[in-house]
């Protein structure tokens, strides 16, 4: 088994339903779908060099272990906990992973920073609060706010390129690869 899969099957699943609203459900509760991650982006049709950089905040709650990022984008990655850079990517076939330990309670900020190099774009990340009562993931999909490389919101939202296993694009599931 994935490491990412496993987190997936020991997860409570924070993911966006097709209206756009975030629901909670644990992973196998009757009515639940796991939740799965989306490609997304600033644009319908990407250019060279387009940077899009979106932003979620996380509440971790007390008792919290550990943070987990999973994530990819074609073509380039850079992200930021509450400003401090903590990943690098340029390979968009396989997710990049980040952990740490003994994160404080309360709200962080992830800021995820893409820059496309030609041809399609997209970013999709799957982020895990372990605790001991239950994990929560939460997953890339267009309700995660777009905000300009100064932070500052933007009113747009991110355009929905497709689910991991099922892109609108030329990605592989990056979450498959054996080596998470």
């Amino acid at each position: 088994m994935t490491r990412a899969l496993a987190l997936l099957v020991a997860a409570i699943a924070v993911h966006s339903t097709s209206s756009g609203a975030t629901t909670e459900a644990p992973i196998g509760a009757v009515g639940a779908d796991p939740p799965e991650a989306r490609w997304i982006w600033s644009s319908e049709e990407p250019t060279e060099g387009e940077r899009a950089t979106f932003a979620v905040d996380v509440e971790v709650p007390e008792g919290a272990t550990r943070l987990t990022i999973l994530a990819t984008a074609d073509n380039r990655l850079a992200v930021s906990l509450d400003g401090e850079q903590v990943m690098r990517s340029s390979d968009w076939s396989n997710a990049s992973w980040f952990e740490r330990s003994g994160i404080a309670a309360g709200s962080h900020r992830l800021v995820f920073d893409c820059r496309n190099d030609g041809g399609p774009a997209g970013l999709i990340a799957m982020v895990t609060i372990e605790h001991p009562d239950g994990d929560t993931v939460l997953v890339s999909g267009p309700a995660w706010s777009m905000v300009s490389p100064a932070g500052e919101p933007l009113e747009a939202s991110p355009i929905d390129f497709g689910s991991a296993s099922a892109p609108r694009g030329p990605w592989p599931d990056p979450f498959r690869s054996e080596e998470h």
